[in-house]
């Protein structure tokens, strides 16, 4: 019994199966608009709105006024926007969507040469399955087609410790300052991933036991890209100011952090077992079995620094774990070849062969729903049809209080899907008796409402008397049914789009 997927594949050299992955990532690029987390659009996006000069500083996020955020992902946002403008590309959610795309082939190509480079450490009949698994495990889609400064960080992350297994590093000074870029380039998306560069830099002194001459290269070379991104921050900021100081002044000196919720030192365990559904005990156990038998492993090194860390800190988010997401492949191939040197599976095969059924087809469940539901909490998915299919019209939306699809927040404003061609009008309830007095003359009248107020066949049959039709819903059939058994709470963000037909 082993891990292997053999099937006479050879998915390293399959140019076919390299095709099918690029389109299966290019799928669940398109498919998921909007944003895991409002700091991937209001800290990235807003900010080279900004800088385009389509909004307004007071529009913007406390954070920038703090100059807490590196400018490089801004930047990069930017000149992105204004190569499309340039060719006639000027759509908001045409851009947003490009930003996804260009993730999803760098991810797929990083994430490649990670696998390549890992070939030496996976036993040659797990190495299809290691294979799989990387492009594959459920959540790792989601997270790589994100223009997140989490996923952005942990591919050049990955990127790092792909230079080092290939274990070349050492033969030139370009791959010392090519690691040092990589590492560098790493903190400047996400200034957290400073412990991982930590991690990294203690592994190549202790462990691979790099000389200090070259050790100084490499530090040096960090050093730099982060003085790099000092001007890019003075470009975005107007103003020299020391990013990643401010950064850790504000969140842990200030603990401004804190005010957005505190978790015991133990929910970061609780993410790893809980966030990925079955699979997360496997991981948790996984870690714990490289760290007893593996202590030297550049995997177990480079992370620690970030989890312990992440533990003290009181604010604690599931996406801080998002940089290292990539290497949970790895971290479970690794334990099943030390676990399986030790204990005779065979004699497990039945409950082996269940458990792997069990996993494949959780696995399978969560990859239909990456693949066709939209970010986050999926509102964006509701403005979105409404440009697709009403672009040019007058439109009326009408919506109860907290089911409007716009985050037209008074601060910070959504200045980028904005809802200028729509005009908005918040009722009470679609039980009050004037309701339908909202309705606007000559326009296309909308409803959004969120799928809990659809109580019953009385709320139905008020509904049809109104001539309301439904034309859309943020979280498709099939998937609302998967994350009821994943997590029930999440369909409570399902908002449905009705159309009054006369």
């Amino acid at each position: 019994m082993n891990f292997s997927i053999n099937m006479g594949l050879k998915l390293e050299k399959s140019n076919w199966f390299l095709f099918g992955i690029i389109i299966f990532y290019l799928s669940v690029a398109y498919n998921s608009s909007g944003f895991n987390n409002a700091d991937e659009h209001f800290q990235i996006i807003e900010f080279a709105n900004y800088k385009f000069g389509t909004t307004k500083l007071d529009d913007l996020a406390w954070e920038f006024n703090a100059q807490i955020r590196s400018g490089l992902q801004p930047a990069l946002c930017l000149l992105f926007f204004k190569l499309m403008h340039l060719v006639g590309l000027t759509d908001a959610y045409v851009l947003a969507l490009g930003l996804r795309l260009i993730g999803a082939l760098l991810s797929v190509f990083i994430i490649r040469y990670f696998v390549i480079s890992s070939k030496s450490l996976i036993d040659k009949k797990n190495y299809n399955c290691f294979i799989l698994m990387s492009y594959l495990i459920w959540f790792l889609p989601y997270i790589n087609v994100r223009f997140s400064s989490e996923n952005w960080s942990g591919l050049f992350f990955l990127a790092s410790l792909a230079l080092i297994q290939f274990n070349t590093y050492q033969e030139s000074t370009k791959k010392l300052l090519l690691l040092g870029v990589l590492l560098g380039i790493s903190i400047l998306f996400r200034y957290q991933s400073a412990l991982l560069a930590m991690g990294v830099v203690l592994w190549l002194l202790i462990v691979a036991k790099l000389k200090i001459q070259k050790i100084t290269t490499v530090i040096a070379t960090i050093l730099a890209i982060l003085i790099v991104g000092f001007f890019i921050d003075r470009w975005l900021y107007g103003v020299y100011s020391f990013t990643l100081y401010n950064y850790f002044y504000v969140n842990i000196i200030d603990k401004v952090a804190s005010n957005y919720g505190t978790s015991p030192w133990y929910e970061i365990l609780l993410y790893i077992i809980k966030a990925p559904g079955p699979l997360g005990i496997f991981v948790f156990v996984a870690f714990i079995i490289l760290i007893i038998y593996k202590p030297k492993s550049l995997l177990i090194w480079s992370t620690l620094p970030l989890l312990l860390v992440h533990m003290i800190v009181p604010h604690k988010e599931l996406r801080f774990l998002f940089p290292i997401a990539n290497l949970v492949p790895i971290l479970l191939v690794l334990a099943y070849q030390e676990l399986s040197a030790m204990v005779n599976l065979s004699k497990y095969r039945l409950l082996y062969s269940v458990a792997l059924l069990f996993l494949i087809i959780a696995n399978v469940a969560g990859l239909i729903v990456v693949a066709s539901k939209s970010a986050g909490n999926a509102r964006v998915s509701i403005t979105e049809y409404i440009h697709k299919h009403y672009t040019g019209k007058k439109v009326n939306v009408l919506y109860p209080a907290g089911s409007n699809p716009y985050y037209d927040w008074p601060f910070p404003r959504n200045t980028f899907y904005d809802s200028r061609e729509v005009m908005l009008t918040q009722i009470v309830s679609i039980w009050q008796p004037d309701f339908i007095k909202e309705k606007k003359e000559g326009y296309i009248n909308l409803l959004v409402i969120s799928d809990n107020e659809i109580t019953g066949p009385r709320t139905i049959a008020l509904l049809n008397q109104l001539h309301l039709v439904r034309v859309y819903q943020s979280i498709p059939w099939i998937d609302q049914k998967i994350i009821g058994l994943y997590r029930a709470s999440l369909n409570d963000d399902k908002l449905m789009l009705y159309e009054f037909r006369d």
